[in-house]
């Protein structure tokens, strides 16, 4: 069922480069074949979606493979497959030793202490069988045979290597550890990915996030995630599908850097926390805000899909654009994100008076108790963004409050 040398389309004589070994192998060349982008694009993708299709490779290998296939055929010249601090193996790949397997923990402003307090470990929430991604029925053996069918053609010195041995031992030219670190646990059903071929709606995106999962995309120039055209080429309706298409690659990376802290194990409940409870504002939000002000439904689509992190800067960034909202309602003849530079910590200038502001606290303070928030809160919601926020004690309250609710939703 995997992909055979044979099925990969290439030229009869396609060129050669010497590739230069590293270390003690340096004065040593082996000859690589180089991919031609037709053979990416015609033949290597499409049959990694077939694989996809027929559930002969999951969701995160084909997405591993994806990677490592766009960025062999972009380095003809180099090794793919380097790393920080090399230790030159016999077959001329640098291994790195501090790209071992190991669980992603998030970099968040909190000391060692504190944040290894709040970690909680996401599989919990996930078992491998609740999963969207599929497995196959009888599990394909990796080792030695996947992905070697297009690296024994493009970059032989790798094909003994399995993706999770790929991603987890080496540094591969250009992605970040973070994200390589959490394709290995992709790979090990260790986290809830989905992947999809089309640009999700940023309401796609949050109706995944309020249930757990986080989507990547792995945009297929010239595929079946384009709109036809007359002329039988894809066109794209976006400015953001124009982008993936420029770049799959980049796109796709980026995208796993979302992942990488949506699940990151110190913010991944309380996340999933936030996204519901914000589902749950009053009937008036959506009527008089997100639909008769496209700013306000542009910004807080932003935070719905394109925010990933702390809960407190997602609930500072609401306040904040829920504030320029309501000044344009009162204000329709200014702008209404106009902030004074002498009060850099509070956006209190967006107000013209302390009446006008006393009404926003009216709408805000329903928002909170709709919610549902305890008295501790309920005080640091309304203490955000204004110079009274005291972050110890007001941010344990809130990633409190929104853990509590991720945990309701996770079960």
């Amino acid at each position: 069922a995997n992909m055979d040398v044979a099925d990969v389309e290439w030229d009869p004589d396609p060129p050669q480069v010497a590739v230069p070994r590293h270390g003690k192998e340096s004065k040593k060349v082996s000859t690589r074949v180089m991919m031609p982008e037709d053979a990416l694009h015609n033949s290597i993708i499409p049959h990694l979606i077939s694989q996809l299709d027929k559930q002969e490779i999951t969701q995160a290998e084909f997405a591993a493979t994806f990677i490592l296939a766009y960025t062999v055929q972009r380095l003809p010249l180099k090794s793919p497959l380097l790393g920080k601090k090399e230790r030159t193996s016999s077959d001329g790949l640098a291994h790195d030793k501090h790209y071992t397997k190991h669980r992603q923990r998030a970099s968040s402003d909190a000391s060692t202490s504190e944040q290894e307090e709040d970690e909680e470990d996401v599989l919990q929430y996930f078992p491998i069988s609740s999963l969207p991604d599929p497995c196959p029925p009888t599990p394909i053996p990796r080792s030695g045979s996947y992905p070697a069918s297009f690296l024994k053609v493009y970059y032989p010195s790798a094909a003994h290597l399995s993706l999770s041995d790929i991603y987890g031992s080496y540094k591969v030219y250009k992605v970040p550890q973070d994200v390589q670190t959490c394709l290995v646990e992709w790979l090990a059903y260790r986290i809830p990915a989905v992947l999809m071929f089309h640009i999700p709606s940023p309401h796609e995106v949050w109706t995944m996030q309020c249930e757990g999962k986080r989507v990547v995309t792995a945009f297929i120039p010239n595929g079946n995630n384009g709109h036809s055209s007359t002329s039988g080429q894809s066109t794209y309706t976006s400015e953001e599908e124009t982008r993936a298409a420029r770049d799959p690659l980049l796109f796709l990376v980026h995208d796993m850097q979302h992942l990488v802290k949506f699940v990151s194990p110190a913010h991944y409940v309380e996340q999933v926390g936030f996204h519901n409870t914000y589902a749950r504002l009053p009937s008036w939000y959506w009527e008089d805000y997100m639909q008769a002000d496209p700013q306000c439904r542009a910004d807080m689509e932003y935070m719905m899909s394109d925010m990933n992190g702390s809960s407190v800067f997602a609930l500072s960034y609401f306040k904040h654009k829920l504030m320029e909202a309501f000044s344009r309602k009162i204000y329709p003849d200014s702008e209404a994100h106009t902030k004074q530079e002498h009060q850099p910590k509070t956006y209190y200038a967006i107000f013209r008076s302390s009446d006008d502001r006393a009404q926003f606290y009216v709408i805000y303070s329903e928002v909170l108790g709709v919610w549902g928030m305890d008295e501790g809160a309920r005080e640091a919601a309304l203490c955000l963004c204004t110079e009274r926020f005291d972050h110890q004690v007001h941010s344990k309250s809130l990633r409190d409050f929104f853990k509590q609710a991720g945990r309701r939703k996770l079960g």
